[in-house]
């Protein structure tokens, strides 16, 4: 568990991702993975402190978690950041982030896998997309 959000600790993330993928690949059902990421807001050209931005991350992880279905399930995968994993394509996590009616300064992306696209292969597109690489 992350001890700041008490959100699933990476690696069940990723156990829980891998049981996913091997089922998609016998029922052809389509995965996505919602990327959030929380930049640090500025005013008057002052960034807001650590315990600001901790708080917004908390008040982030309660939000997912109440938005969240029961076979859904994230990760607070960065210190900014967090992985929520949805069972269907591209526009059922659009749905999923309306749900969810996150701030408008919070980037989301949503990175559907490609039909019998591996784990590893997923996870550095998903890598590439949340950490900008």
């Amino acid at each position: 568990m992350d001890t700041l959000t008490g959100s699933m600790a990476p690696e069940l993330f990723y156990g829980n991702l891998r049981r996913e993928i091997a089922a998609s690949n016998r029922d052809h059902r389509a995965l996505s993975i919602i990327s959030i990421v929380l930049n640090r807001r500025e005013h008057a050209g002052v960034q807001e402190t650590d315990s600001v931005f901790s708080e917004r991350i908390v008040k982030v992880s309660s939000v997912i978690s109440h938005g969240t279905r029961a076979d859904e399930f994230f990760s607070r995968i960065s210190e900014d950041g967090f992985w929520v994993f949805i069972r269907g394509n591209t526009e059922n996590a659009r749905i999923a982030i309306a749900r969810a009616n996150l701030d408008s300064d919070i980037q989301v992306d949503v990175i559907e896998r490609e039909e019998s696209e591996n784990f590893h292969t997923w996870l550095r597109r998903v890598d590439g997309v949340h950490f900008g690489s």
